[in-house]
């Protein structure tokens, strides 16, 4: 890659997604469910939270509890999630 394809890609290009564990991307997600408990519905969220619940278990349930208290319904996340 040149040095100018470099100066292109941002810090928030470099952090890993939902899907992939991303501490980042999953503090945001508990902070929109806190303002909108239906966020993790979202038809771009949903199949990531699939995915890391596929991939990363831990991350998944311990996500899922922050959900919880943050108000999503957390069986209707069960759902669709698998």
């Amino acid at each position: 890659m040149l040095a100018n394809d470099m100066a292109d890609i941002s810090a928030e290009d470099l952090q890993p997604t939902l899907a992939e564990g991303g501490e980042t991307a999953m503090a945001a997600l508990v902070e929109k469910t806190i303002a909108d408990p239906g966020a993790p519905f979202a038809s771009e969220i949903a199949p990531q939270l699939a995915e890391l619940k596929k991939v990363k278990r831990g991350a998944f349930e311990a996500l899922r509890a922050q959900l919880k208290k943050g108000g999503c319904r957390v069986i209707e996340l069960d759902n669709a999630s698998r």
